[in-house]
């Protein structure tokens, strides 16, 4: 779920390249609109998945050799879903709108890029899953994906303000929400997959 105590620090991923002085500033925005809107469906209550916005996001950080710019072009094309589109960040949502917008923010910011299966292994996802979130943002978008500096500059002043309010949840262990819909189905048989190194779950931690 969107608020699941981190296990992870900021610190493991500040050293890399893909590394962006505001990664904290948005999982916490990102976390907390969560759990706002949580609140509001709480009588869809179920288990969701087992890890916090702000460890996915060092994970996107860690393993995707992406650069640091496009956790911001990310939280650019979040806010044009939820502000233009009706499109309701939640436990439920999140993880998916987080890896498909990030596959779209890659391929229009960076020179490098990987393969589906690449970030889908990344992300804790099937390619067919990757795939299906990556069309839904560009649908939802009606492929309005350019970010200028303008729209990259507004998004950096926007957390800045926020910061403030922000600054007391960084690494720190949230208080779990009302969670909304199942987003995981258990794997009985509890194999993990591994990318460089680090772990993730074979279980679906995003539904359809």
């Amino acid at each position: 779920m969107a608020g699941y105590p981190s296990k992870r620090s900021f610190g493991d991923v500040a050293h890399l390249s893909s590394w962006h002085p505001e990664i904290p500033q948005i999982a916490c925005a990102l976390t907390q609109i969560c759990l706002a809107n949580d609140l509001v469906e709480r009588e869809k209550w179920v288990p969701a998945a087992r890890m916090s916005v702000t460890d996915y996001l060092i994970r996107l950080c860690k393993y995707s050799y992406c650069s640091g710019e496009v956790f911001v072009v990310l939280l650019v094309l979040l806010r044009r879903l939820t502000d233009s589109h009706g499109i309701r960040l939640t436990s439920r949502t999140v993880y998916s709108l987080i890896i498909g917008t990030f596959v779209v923010a890659v391929k229009v910011k960076d020179d490098v890029i990987h393969k589906n299966s690449f970030y889908a292994e990344v992300g804790c996802v099937t390619v067919q899953e990757l795939n299906s979130y990556e069309r839904f943002v560009l649908a939802s978008l009606d492929w309005n994906i350019y970010t200028g500096a303008d729209d990259y500059h507004q998004a950096i002043e926007n957390l800045g303000k926020l910061r403030p309010l922000l600054q007391r949840h960084i690494e720190l262990s949230l208080v779990p929400p009302i969670p909304s819909k199942r987003i995981i189905e258990d794997n009985s048989h509890g194999e993990t997959s591994e990318v460089e190194g680090g772990p993730c779950s074979n279980n679906t931690i995003l539904s359809q």
